[in-house]
Order: structure tokens, then C-alpha cells, then sequence
């Protein structure tokens, strides 16, 4: 919620990515142009060949993050922000979660319905109006630096998140271009 923060570097496609003056988190605060998810909802297209897989090629990262949160929760219910091509829901799904996953992407999100038989909805957290302290596991990966406003996405996930649940977050390195 702060509004002072530094700017990192510009980009042509996402925007300024910038770190905030007081948590040091870095994030996106403007774009310049539509954002991908936009753009991917005007255009639906098949996703490249390349990204397919990627998804695929993931698989063991995929087995080894579930098994670190078997660690913490070991079933329950599992939201996945940003799930692509579901292929990690569909993993956490046969390790014994009641998987849902949030996905902009009207492609992939029909990709993950269709090749996995998995439950996507296109909108973001708050309008789907999910009830307090809903799910045991939030996850996802590579989402926070394509937020515009991370702290009030956090908040929204709190708010559906147990309080005993688990929260799994996983950021690219963002000191490389």
C-alpha cells in the first residue's frame, strides 16, 4: 500500500517494474500496453506448441512442490492462481487435493477443462465471491510480478485462505532481464 517505491526498469511489454520503498517487494506498477492476459481474452488463440511443453516438462518441479506441501497440509483444498494448462492442478489433484484453478487465459483455461476434466474460472479472486477461509492451499507460481496491485491480491487470497492454510508462492528471479 505504500506509495513510494523505485523504479527498477522499463519495460516495452509489462510496464515499470519497481520495488516498494518499505517491503522491498518488486512488482509491476504500470503497464504501457494491454497486459497479456487481456490481450490472450481479446485474441484467443492456441497457445504456442513451445508453451505446451514447458507445462509438460515441468512435471517433476511440479511432483516436488506438491510433495513439499504435502509437508505442511497434506489434503484439503488447493486454489492455484495462474494455472495454465493445469498441469500442476492436475498433479495436485491425483496427490489428494480438491483442486480449483484461477486461469485469464481463456485458451489455457479450456485446455486444463477439457485435457484434465479440472474446475477453471476466468476471473480473478474477487469476483467469484469465494466464502472467507475456503481453501487449505493457495499456490502460484509466476503470477506476483504480473500484478499491478499485489498487496490487494494478497489480501483477497488471505481472506479465502484458512487459518491454518498454506500459502505457496514462487517469484523468477527478477534481477536479470
Amino acid at each position: 500500500g505504500s506509495p513510494d517505491y523505485q523504479l527498477l526498469f522499463a519495460h516495452r511489454e509489462c510496464g515499470n517494474v519497481v520495488r516498494c520503498a518499505n517491503c522491498h517487494l518488486k512488482f509491476t506498477r504500470s503497464r504501457s500496453t494491454v497486459s497479456m492476459p487481456e490481450l490472450r481474452q481479446q485474441h484467443p488463440e492456441p497457445l504456442s506448441d513451445m508453451i505446451l511443453q514447458k507445462e509438460e516438462s515441468q512435471v517433476d518441479d511440479f511432483l516436488e512442490i506438491v510433495s513439499r506441501i504435502k509437508c505442511y497440509q497434506p489434503s484439503g483444498t488447493l486454489l492455484e492462481l495462474g494455472c495454465l494448462t493445469g498441469h500442476f492442478l492436475d498433479l495436485a489433484r491425483k496427490a489428494g487435493y480438491q483442486g480449483t484453478g484461477i486461469e485469464p487465459d481463456p485458451w489455457a483455461a479450456e485446455y486444463a477443462r477439457r485435457t484434465f476434466g479440472l474446475t477453471v474460472h476466468g476471473t480473478p479472486v474477487p469476483d467469484l465471491h469465494f466464502d472467507d477461509r475456503t481453501f487449505d492451499v493457495i499456490a502460484m507460481f509466476h503470477v506476483m510480478e504480473h500484478l499491478t496491485r499485489p498487496m490487494d491480491t494478497l489480501l483477497d487470497l488471505r481472506r479465502i485462505l484458512k487459518d491454518t492454510g498454506l500459502l505457496a508462492i514462487e517469484i523468477p528471479i527478477v534481477h536479470t532481464l
